[in-house]
């Protein structure tokens, strides 16, 4: 007698890896839902983009849970059913109570904290070049050094473009000096700019601030939030 495979068992493999597969993107999506609001700040700066990647990430992660539950449901598999609905009720609660924001600022502060310091040691002032005329033929001052910075009263409204290696620290890629309340500037790097005035981001002074010190956050009102450490602070 010629031994022949149950038509059973192909479903059956199948039906597992579906079983695997739907929970591991259910996980997934939770996952993606957490990394969108931890660069909440700067998906924000996207505008309708950033808050469609918000709904999109949300429904993508309701959807998944509602299909892996149903799908085990129907399978009997009761207890793989309500710990996936379990998982992402916590999962959800724990996304809308984190203070992300906060998260990512000292987080990043940290992870390029070399290159903050780097930052932080630009030149205050310098010559700049002038951008052109309207007759087309550029007007220029001496050479502003290569990762130098110029002051507030810079032409350019967010300040001068950072250096290649830095322009990651600013959603602008430029650094601005803002005025401080002890009459001197300090170095603005902004991570949200609003539209068409204010902004959010870190801010270096080299002198110790008060606690929710006031800034002119180009056109806002901003004050400080956190303090860093190395004499960085957010505003906001």
């Amino acid at each position: 007698m010629v031994d022949t495979v149950p038509m059973h068992d192909a479903p059956t493999r199948s039906t597992r890896r579906l079983d695997l597969f739907l929970p591991a993107a259910t996980a997934a999506a939770w996952l993606l839902v957490a990394t969108v609001h931890l660069l909440g700040i700067r998906m924000s700066q996207l505008w309708l983009l950033g808050l469609a990647t918000f709904a999109l990430t949300w429904l993508l992660a309701l959807a998944l849970t509602a299909a892996t539950a149903t799908v085990l449901g129907l399978r009997h598999r009761w207890r793989p059913a309500v710990a996936t609905l379990a998982v992402a009720t916590l999962a959800a609660t724990t996304i809308l109570v984190v203070d992300w924001t906060s998260l990512y600022v000292r987080g990043f502060h940290r992870l390029h904290q070399a290159d903050f310091a780097t930052a932080r040691s630009l030149p205050e002032d310098g010559p700049t070049t002038n951008p052109a005329v309207p007759d087309g033929s550029p007007t220029t001052s001496p050479a502003l050094p290569d990762d130098g910075l110029t002051t507030a009263s810079s032409e350019d409204y967010y300040g001068q473009p950072l250096p290649d290696h830095l322009r990651h620290l600013s959603v602008t890629g430029r650094a601005a000096r803002l005025p401080a309340p002890d009459g001197g500037t300090v170095l603005s790097l902004p991570q949200w700019t609003g539209i068409p005035d204010g902004a959010a981001g870190y801010l270096h002074s080299p002198h110790p601030l008060p606690p929710e010190s006031r800034f002119d956050c180009f056109a806002d009102p901003c004050q400080v939030r956190w303090t860093l450490g190395d004499g960085w602070h957010w505003v906001s």
